[in-house]
Order: structure tokens, then C-alpha cells, then sequence
């Protein structure tokens, strides 16, 4: 599998305004290469365990391993690349990419992304609250009534978090890191984000002993694999389903789930 990350790129500040677009299009030349055989871009952003670049700038977690497997099985070949959720979205949405890493369902996305029959991760959805204030949560939304909830700009939720959102008081911000020291600041009563990604943000934040994780969920999202449906690749699609669903059944991705330590859920198929 052939790997690249912006964030290897450490060049002057005045090439940073343009070396993204070369870089981009080096990948998508290289990815249509017929000389090489053909290969698939698949395009996403850090994601806590699943998508993340290793001290060399190359890319690592759950989603590559799954794509070597993949590969292994089908003879395919991918290119993956870690880029800001906006730019990874867009790619995918006009047919520049191949497919998407990582994303959870919703009706928008669904309108231009082809998703795998299977899931490859799931998140706990929860409540973050400051660990030495009491907070009463029992999963009933009317709990969280006029409190300011902080939210992560392009996260899904999902439909009983929707359903719910008037009770609430929503407060946007770009990451869960800024959401973390919000909450630590005392600008808003909860974050409201997958506990997979808030743990990494505690970590770093040294929060350990300052946050809890409110129990229980208030819902469990699943990750795909989608693919564009500007740039549709039915027959690799095929290829892609059988292989993915094949390593959910031998046990192989729970024993991936097991090695990131993301066992929290049951596994099954869609």
C-alpha cells in the first residue's frame, strides 16, 4: 500500500500555500498510472486509533490494517492519504477520490457516498461532564434540559441526538480538543463526542482526573467504508464487500478491535 500525510510536509511557510495542491495531484496522477496497475485513493482525517500518521508521516491504525487485508484478499491496490475532514469529504463528493475513511452514516452523506455493506469500527456516543461535579444521567435526554452542550463542527451524531437537540443548548467548535479545554474552562456544562477521540483529547490535555464519561451512551455510531458515486468502481466495490465481510467472520477485525482496544462494543454484521 502506497502511503502519503500532509503532515510530513514541513516546508516554508510560503510553499505551504501551495505544495497541498501538487501534492494532490501527484496523488491522483500515481493512483491512475496504468504503467503501476491500477490503484485506489482513499482519502481521510486523524481519526483516534482508526486513521492516524506515525512519527515517519506515514499512515497507520485500524482502517490501513483492515486495507491490507483487503488487498491481500482481492489483489486491489490503495492509496491512502490523511487531509483535512473538509477537503476528504469533497474529494470523495466530486469523484477525486475513491472512497472515504471512516465516516458514520446520515441521510446527507448518503446522497454521494456508496457505504460498505459492513461497518469496521464503532463508537460510544456520550457525555463528558468535570468529574467533581455531580451530574445525574440515566440516558433520558431530559436531564441534559437547558444546559450548554459543546459539539464538534461535521460529527454526526445521530437521530436521537437530533431528535432531542431543542432540549438542549448547543455550542459549536471546530475539535475536540478546543471542546476539551472549553469544558475545563467552564464555557459549557458537557461535550457531547465519541469517547474513542475524547479520550485522546484527555490525554493530552492532562485531564484524566478533571472529566468523566457520563454512562450510559446515548447512542453507538458505526464507521464505513464509502465510496463516491462520481467516481463508481462497482466491480471493485463487489471485491471490497466480500473481502471486508469475509474478515468479519473469521474474527479477524475483532481481533484488530482487540489490538486498538476497541472492544467496548458487540460486534455483528449490518
Amino acid at each position: 500500500m502506497k502511503y502519503f500525510s500532509y503532515q510530513r510536509l514541513k516546508l516554508k511557510t510560503c510553499l505551504l500555500l501551495f505544495l497541498p495542491f501538487y501534492l494532490l495531484a501527484y496523488q491522483l496522477a500515481w493512483a491512475d498510472d496504468a504503467s503501476l496497475g491500477k490503484r485506489y485513493l482513499f482519502v481521510g482525517t486523524h481519526f483516534a486509533e482508526i486513521l492516524e500518521a506515525n512519527p515517519g508521516g506515514q499512515p497507520q491504525g485500524l482502517a490501513v490494517e483492515v486495507l491490507d487485508l483487503i488487498e491481500q484478499r482481492t489483489g486491489d491496490r490503495f492509496l491512502v492519504s490523511i487531509l483535512p475532514w473538509k477537503r476528504a469529504l469533497t474529494l470523495v463528493q466530486k469523484g477525486n477520490a475513491h472512497a472515504l475513511i471512516g465516516p458514520y452514516k446520515t441521510p446527507e452523506r448518503e446522497a454521494f457516498l456508496n457505504y460498505t455493506q459492513n461497518h469496521f469500527y464503532e463508537d460510544r456516543m456520550v457525555f463528558i461532564a468535570r468529574a467533581r461535579e455531580a451530574f445525574d444521567w440515566r440516558g433520558d435526554f431530559q436531564a441534559v434540559q437547558g444546559k450548554k452542550i459543546i459539539t464538534i463542527r461535521g460529527w454526526a451524531y445521530g437521530q436521537r441526538f437530533e431528535d432531542n437537540l431543542d432540549l438542549m443548548k448547543p455550542h459549536v467548535t471546530n475539535d475536540i480538543f478546543l471542546a476539551m479545554q472549553m469544558l475545563l474552562n467552564r464555557r459549557g456544562d458537557l461535550i457531547a463526542g465519541n469517547e474513542r477521540n475524547a479520550m485522546e483529547a484527555i490525554q493530552q490535555s492532562f485531564a484524566d482526573e478533571k472529566v468523566i464519561f457520563l454512562d450510559p451512551p446515548f447512542c453507538l455510531m458505526q464507521g464505513y467504508f464509502a465510496f463516491s458515486k462520481a467516481n463508481a468502481e462497482p466491480e471493485m466495490q463487489d471485491r471490497f464487500n466480500r473481502a471486508l465481510a469475509d474478515i468479519v467472520t473469521t474474527g479477524q477485525l475483532f481481533r484488530l478491535w482487540q489490538k486498538h482496544g476497541l472492544t467496548h462494543a458487540v460486534l455483528q454484521t449490518d
